[in-house]
């Protein structure tokens, strides 16, 4: 069997030490009293070394060599892959699951295009209106994505626009922006000017305005002309004029 017979430690024996020489029989005997063996059925040898059965294999130097599946001292043991002996056979076949087969349960029960392959054998079948189902779910989540990024560039696009236009209108309107600043220090001028007027007695107050009546007249380019097409403030205490009273 071997090219070169196998060298065992002490106390072994046998093509493949596999025999325990302090046990003096092999475990296949008993021991007699003047040092012998009175050896089991079919085994014989000094220490019951050797078998002369072999049921499924041959014998090669007093040793029993097992086909594939098979064990035993004499290979009578069926070797099953999946399931167990059928011991009503004596163990010369055996019980497989549902999905295996076969005398060792080395094949699959069935055989398909969707069945797996031994050892799995396990149907591999899904259901269409499951694969549909996650095959919609997919597509679902990728149009999601795309809208969404779709959306966040649309919304960056347009803050981007608006800043532009800001700045772009801001930079055109400087004049407009400081003639609108002159028309309120204008005006704060003249509240300031009404109120110091109210503060004075009433003749003083009378020629104060009777004054102010003057420069305007004398000073006609004061007044805004129309073809300037913009807006004028009116005084404001330019209303009717009040009543003398018997105080003033």
């Amino acid at each position: 069997m071997f090219a070169q017979p196998c060298m065992c430690d002490d106390g072994w024996s046998g093509d493949l030490c596999e025999y325990n020489l302090t046990d003096h029989c092999s475990m296949r005997g008993e021991r007699l009293p003047d040092g012998g063996c009175a050896c089991q059925p079919y085994f014989f040898g000094s220490i019951c070394q050797y078998t002369s059965r072999c049921d499924q294999g041959h014998i090669r130097h007093g040793r029993c060599i097992c086909q594939k599946d098979w064990g035993g001292d004499y290979c009578h043991l069926i070797v099953c892959h999946y399931g167990y002996p059928d011991v009503m056979n004596r163990s010369r076949s055996c019980i497989c699951p549902p999905k295996y087969k076969g005398a060792h349960c080395d094949q699959c029960a069935q055989v398909g295009p969707k069945i797996g392959v031994y050892p799995k054998c396990a149907v591999s079948l899904i259901p269409r209106h499951a694969m549909a189902r996650k095959k919609t779910k997919s597509q679902i989540r990728s149009h999601l994505v795309i809208i969404l990024g779709a959306c966040g560039f649309l919304a960056v696009l347009a803050l981007a626009m608006a800043y532009v236009h800001y700045r772009r209108k801001k930079a055109k309107n400087p004049e407009i922006e400081l003639a609108r600043q002159q028309e309120l220090n204008e005006r704060a001028a003249m509240l300031t000017e009404q109120a110091m007027r109210s503060a004075l007695p009433g003749p003083q107050r009378k020629r104060s305005l009777l004054g102010t009546f003057q420069l305007r007249r004398d000073f006609p380019s004061e007044r805004r002309s129309s073809g300037e097409r913009r807006r004028s403030l009116p005084y404001p205490f330019a209303t009717r004029p009040r009543r003398a009273t018997a105080d003033d």
